[in-house]
């Protein structure tokens, strides 16, 4: 953007930004969504930024009155990770004939990399609207290496990290469960000795394809490294949900107890799927080679901040390794095998919603 073009922020930057936002001219800050509004109403931006948190149950209102009052302007979203659901679906949906939202940004964000000038290397020459988009491509290019791992496309360790300190923290104040999967590869030293690199890479693919098949779309799936792998299962606490999602909400919590039992379904229907797998790299008799063990740990029993429901999950992983490996272990219960009942259970509950649902 020129360095003339005009500027709203909507939101508090604390909240957005790595360090303190610099006040040009151009630049009006906002922090409330409704006196954002006001001042688009009255003067016309150029682009405007709006930081998703404290507004998300009203953003794609807010947004929509945005763009139908300063229809020139780009609509930016400032999202912390744990809102990035939320902000792909609002860029990604149309509203009225046009996209809610241009594009999103994850926070914490440097403000230099928002609010400097966009030029072209020729001092001064405006960016055409080809060089404007190679530009917004490699910059999202740059956002995608920093959080995503190269070989699966799965999230990555550093993404993992932020987002279970952010997610945990949103745990604290909305009082909602989070559960937390840790797993390995089964023998997979074996699978790169015996077939290669280029196998074992192959292995690592499908693992994450599948797993990543087997949770909600807003569950965040990271490969940790090497053969290990995490997921953090949770619930959107601003979602808004049906009168049998509720009921059904309400079932599960009256039948489950410490850990809920949404998440050891997942993971047991994974563990199973990995093992059925079609493993056409491993020869003719590649079905059935494949296991996983894993460990469950949930917020907040089992572990309160990011570490200690890391170290907690991991002791379950390795009790799954150290008792026979190709299972699901919970963390503290002395059983194993037992959330089979449970997962019996959970399905029993469903498959009666669906029932009442369809009388």
């Amino acid at each position: 953007m020129p360095t003339s073009a005009k500027i709203l922020l909507i939101g508090r930057p604390q909240t957005a930004f790595m360090a303190p936002v610099p006040s040009p001219p151009h630049l009006t800050f906002c922090e409330s969504i409704l006196e954002g509004i006001e001042r688009a109403r009255k003067e016309p931006y150029d682009t405007i930024f709006v930081v998703l948190a404290g507004i998300e149950g009203r953003a794609r209102q807010a947004l929509e009155t945005l763009r139908k009052i300063n229809p020139q302007a780009s609509l930016i979203l400032l999202a912390a990770m744990v809102e990035e659901p939320l902000a792909i679906k609002l860029v990604s949906e149309a509203g009225t004939g046009r996209r809610i939202a241009d594009d999103y940004s994850i926070c914490p964000v440097r403000p230099e990399d928002l609010l400097r000038p966009k030029a072209s290397p020729a001092v001064g020459a405006p960016l055409t609207a080809e060089k404007e988009l190679d530009y917004q491509r490699r910059i999202r290019e740059l956002e995608i290496l920093a959080t995503q791992d190269d070989l699966t496309g799965l999230k990555n360790r550093r993404y993992l990290n932020q987002f279970l300190i952010q997610i945990l923290s949103l745990a604290r104040q909305y009082h909602f469960r989070i559960t937390l999967l840790l797993f390995d590869i089964d023998n997979f030293k074996h699978y790169n000795d015996q077939y290669g690199h280029g196998v074992g890479d192959n292995v690592l693919r499908q693992a994450g394809q599948l797993i990543r098949h087997c949770c909600r779309s807003h569950d965040v799936v990271a490969r940790v490294g090497g053969d290990e792998f995490a997921v953090v299962f949770w619930d959107l606490p601003e979602k808004r949900r049906s009168a049998r999602q509720t009921r059904v909400e309400q079932e599960r919590r009256k039948a489950e107890g410490k850990h809920p039992r949404q998440p050891i379904f997942m993971s047991e229907r994974f563990r199973k799927e990995i093992n059925a797998a079609r493993l056409p790299f491993l020869g003719p008799q590649g079905r059935g080679k494949l296991t996983i063990s894993g460990g469950l740990a949930s917020f907040p029993d089992d572990g309160k901040i990011a570490n200690q429901l890391m170290a907690r999950a991991d002791e379950a992983l390795l009790e799954a390794k150290r008792t026979g490996k190709n299972k699901i272990v919970i963390i503290g219960q002395k059983n194993h095998h037992s959330h089979a009942a449970e997962i019996k259970a959970w399905n029993e509950i469903d498959s009666q919603a669906n029932a009442s649902e369809e009388t």
